[in-house]
């Protein structure tokens, strides 16, 4: 997956009852490129985003007219991975726990402090021919790839992109006997 791009969203968990909030995150430069920082085109109130410092993200929101708690999309990210990134899972993104962070709740007309807590996803890259998503390319993959083609099992759109290791843009037998041949040359 060398320099493909990815989306992420950062949302207003469900029940949180924030009103406004501020933070700064962090992002891995060694793993990521930021392509763009925009407000969520679904969101309610005004977000601003200061991606001016390379690995930095400063993330302010306002909704004036009353609490949240609907899960609600704030800022949509979308990064680049770097060319050099390998398989496995990254944690690209994170709290700047260094820098001042605040969220407030509306209580009648007075503003309230709240705890702001954050959690992130881990990026995991797949290898070509790792058709379950564990992070090997086994055996079991072809097994359930040839499932696949047999109707026997459905595969995730995700799935179907990593049983194409033939990379042809057509999941067939070809891509099973492809993976088994890498994995022979590998086991010899």
């Amino acid at each position: 997956m060398p320099d493909e791009q990815f989306k992420t969203t950062l949302c207003v968990a469900e029940g949180s009852e924030i009103v406004d909030f501020q933070i700064q995150l962090l992002y891995d430069t060694d793993v990521v490129r930021l392509v763009s920082a925009k407000a969520s085109k679904d969101v309610d109130g005004d977000v601003v985003v200061n991606s001016g410092q390379q690995g930095v993200l400063k993330i302010n929101y306002t909704l004036t007219s009353e609490n949240t708690s609907e899960q609600m999309p704030i800022v949509d990210l979308v990064f680049a991975t770097d060319e050099e990134i390998g398989v496995g899972g990254y944690e690209f993104l994170k709290e700047n726990t260094a820098a001042a962070k605040s969220a407030d709740r509306l209580v009648g007309t007075d503003l309230v402090s709240v705890p702001l807590e954050c959690d992130f996803s881990a990026l995991n890259i797949y290898g070509s021919g790792d058709v379950d998503l564990n992070g090997n390319v086994e055996i079991r993959d072809v097994t359930r790839l040839r499932q696949y083609l047999a109707k026997i099992v459905t595969l995730t759109d995700y799935q179907l992109r990593m049983a194409d290791a033939y990379y042809d843009e057509d999941v067939n037998v070809r891509d099973a006997v492809y993976i088994q041949q890498k994995l022979a040359e590998f086991d010899v």
